[in-house]
């Protein structure tokens, strides 16, 4: 319909209201006690829905054969999740090494059950209640994941045993998994104002910063796994001395503080709480830095080592300034009068 121009109205002492055009409300069926939810969007307009419209649960059907291997259709299917499709139907000839590949990818899918399972067909079914989990919630469960595979890492550099490094491959994965259901929340929201207004997402801003944080998150964890082996094969090989390797537990420590931090500031952000966190951004520099220039009685090898290990783990800061960065936008929009 053509835009139309409408008198705002006084109703009471203090309510204004504007009228819904006719057709518009006959096309939708709203009749008197209806709740309808009013969004405001990224342009400052504002965007009309009904509170709960009817909604039929989307499918996906993917042909097996246009898969060049099981790889990229665990891809596809994990499109499918994020996009927020709640059945997707996967046919053709299906080798067990695709059975297998998908099996193993269900698991992994939050509220994904393999409902339908034979050598020509699987289907899969998403029975997530998407309301019950609220991305502030999920972006804090991730952050918790990050946090405890850097302890465990901290133990293996310390006390120098393997077994740590098996709890952040699997902490790894968790990371994953969580970071596929935020997006799938986040998707949804966009297309759902009455599912965004349960999960707290007040704008496409809000949902585009919550990803590009819970993508910063789940680097910050595919990060510490790869440092891992980095870090612990040269400890078990004495290739390290002890300074060094009380440097680097000094480097993790502080990247772990800053994702800390920074992801706070997401609940409670004030200037002065940003002017410590980039004093402690400085800190952590100027310890890279020192660790570099400190590399005496190390081998070639050793040398070579330690120096990619103090820039992988340098590199965690970097996507704590990600987040921070997420955090002051959101700062300055609310001291300008903006809840985005």
């Amino acid at each position: 319909m053509l835009a139309e121009r409408r008198k705002v109205q006084q109703v009471g002492k203090a309510t204004i209201s504007v009228s819904l055009p006719k057709a518009w409300v006959n096309r939708r069926g709203i009749k008197k006690g209806d709740y309808v939810l009013v969004s405001e969007q990224l342009d400052g307009s504002l965007r009309l829905d009904l509170d709960s419209p009817p909604r039929a649960a989307p499918a996906m059907v993917l042909e097996a054969s246009r898969f060049p291997s099981a790889y990229a259709l665990t891809q596809a299917l994990l499109s499918w999740y994020m996009l927020g499709y709640d059945e997707v139907t996967v046919s053709g000839a299906l080798t067990d090494e695709l059975l297998s590949a998908i099996h193993s990818l269900a698991k992994r899918l939050r509220g994904v059950e393999a409902v339908h399972v034979t050598p020509a067909k699987v289907v899969l079914q998403s029975f997530l209640e998407e309301s019950r989990y609220p991305v502030d919630a999920l972006l804090s469960r991730l952050l918790s994941l990050i946090s405890s595979m850097i302890q465990y890492l901290l133990n293996a550099v310390k006390e120098a045993k393997p077994e740590y490094l098996n709890e952040v491959s699997r902490l790894r994965g968790d990371a994953e998994e969580l970071y596929w259901l935020i997006v799938r929340q986040l998707l949804l929201a966009l297309r759902r104002p009455e599912l965004a207004a349960k999960l707290r997402i007040d704008s496409p801003l809000h949902a585009t910063g919550n990803r590009l944080i819970a993508r910063s998150l789940l680097r910050a964890a595919l990060l510490l796994d790869a440092c891992a082996e980095l870090i612990f094969q040269p400890i078990a090989a004495r290739r390290w001395g002890a300074g060094q390797i009380e440097g680097l537990a000094q480097l993790l420590a502080l990247a772990g503080e800053l994702l800390r931090l920074a992801t706070s500031f997401l609940d409670r952000a004030d200037l002065p709480s940003f002017l410590a966190y980039y004093s402690k951004l400085e800190q952590m520099a100027q310890l890279a830095e020192r660790l570099t220039q400190e590399l005496g009685g190390l081998d070639l090898k050793g040398a070579r080592s330690y120096l990619l290990a103090v820039e992988r783990l340098s590199a965690l800061a970097r996507l704590a300034e990600d987040v921070a960065e997420v955090a002051i936008h959101r700062l300055i929009r609310r001291m300008g009068g903006s809840s985005a």
